[in-house]
């Protein structure tokens, strides 16, 4: 992590090289070495890297996965203007047939894109994690709570509206850690929220 300038490159693109013909846990390493050079990489190659990430993250184990997608979202964070619009499409394809420790990982690294996110692809994000929470163990959960109210961060307007309609829908039926996650999405869209809306999320936090 200490590597700067020209070496960051070459190293960036030697890992880059072996990436696209590693798999497994070797695949997993390379993840984490490139994510270490993260803030040192370029836009390209911080793509480059996360689309191949995306390609792995699907036949990987849960241990793959969770380094992958750190690896993931590290590089997502450096992705800036047209190559963030393509990566967070990339990424909300894969989410819409992802389950499991899979999709809280995607969600993470939309997450970390959220600032660089078009409303519409943060709706799309938003609402598939909602879809999502209900079946999530507790530690998906977290990561796919955090996600959400990330993303709801940065829709307004109508999405918004939709949105808190949505999450103050499933913050109706929901308990526990579920309930805690969709009481900070609300939160996130606070400012967006109309006063009715407002005073039915309180009322519904209170409740638990």
């Amino acid at each position: 992590a200490q590597v700067k300038g020209d070496q960051a490159e070459r190293g960036a693109n030697r890992i880059l090289e072996l990436l696209g013909k590693a798999a497994g846990s070797e695949a997993a390493s390379l993840g984490s070495a490139l994510a270490a050079l993260a803030a040192q990489v370029k836009g390209d190659q911080a793509e480059r890297g996360a689309n191949r990430i995306l390609e792995l993250l699907g036949k990987a184990t849960r241990s793959e996965a969770a380094r992958l997608g750190s690896a993931l979202a590290a590089l997502a964070a450096q992705v800036k203007g047209d190559q963030a619009e393509r990566l967070a499409n990339s990424i909300l394809e894969l989410l819409g047939k992802a389950t499991g420790f899979e999709a809280a990982r995607l969600g993470e690294a939309l997450a970390a894109l959220a600032a660089q996110v078009k409303g519409d692809q943060a709706e799309r994000g938003a609402n598939r994690i909602l879809e999502l929470l209900g079946k999530a163990t507790r530690s998906e959960a977290a990561r796919l709570g955090s996600a959400l109210a990330a993303l709801a961060a940065q829709v307004k307007g109508d999405q918004a509206e939709r949105l808190a309609n949505s999450i103050l829908e499933l913050l109706g039926k929901a308990t526990g850690f579920e309930a805690a996650r969709l009481g900070e999405a609300l939160a996130a869209l606070a400012a967006q929220v109309k006063g009715d809306q407002a005073e039915r999320g309180a009322n519904r936090i209170l409740e638990l």
